[in-house]
């Protein structure tokens, strides 16, 4: 119901003009609303077709049964917003549906990420393009893997499904570029 929701208040957005697609320079995507907030979200959907086996125990035989169906894998809806130039905020729910327990098959959601990111203007031939995070924040190994990549789109990362660690966890990223110019004097 409340991913019903969501799709009629985006269309509805969509159709009063309060919403626009943002220009595709850069890394931004997703509908800006009204100068306030950029929105956008991804969905991992797979279409499964194949035999389901069901765990024997003592109550009940080992049983092979033939599924065929879509299946949301995950869905991340995120909210950004650029303060001004050194500050911006970014909100990411996990949407997922949950296989386990008394609520199986209900939506489930999560808290993927919530930081404020600066981008402090340093003057520096050292390093460049410096970012801080802050809050639930990105995981630098497993962000740089899921770009690199292209097996994300079908499931979790090797780190993930092995529970090794998260994509996100609560803390503070310092990240940026080191320019190493090497000269050489002959």
């Amino acid at each position: 119901m409340k991913l019903r929701s969501l799709f009629v208040f985006v269309v509805l957005l969509g159709e009063t003009s309060i919403a626009q697609v943002s220009n595709s320079d850069g890394d931004e995507k997703g509908i800006n609303i009204a100068d306030l907030v950029e929105m956008s979200g991804d969905w991992f959907i797979a279409y499964r077709d194949g035999v389901k086996q069901v765990q024997a125990d003592e109550t009940l035989p080992a049983v092979n049964e033939h599924t065929s169906s879509f299946v949301l894998k995950r869905s991340y809806f995120t909210l950004k917003k650029i303060l001004n130039d050194v500050f911006s905020v970014r909100y990411t729910m996990d949407l997922t549906i949950d296989n386990e327990g008394d609520d199986a098959g209900n939506v489930e959601t999560r808290l993927k990420y919530l930081y404020l990111m600066t981008k402090p203007k340093l003057h520096s031939k050292l390093f460049t393009s410096t970012a801080i995070e802050v809050g639930m924040v990105h995981r630098p190994w497993l962000d740089y893997e899921q770009k690199m990549n292209t097996y994300r789109v079908q499931d979790n990362m090797f780190i993930e499904r092995n529970r090794i660690f998260n994509s996100a966890d609560f803390g503070l990223t310092v990240s940026g570029i080191l320019v190493l110019k090497w000269m050489m004097v002959f």
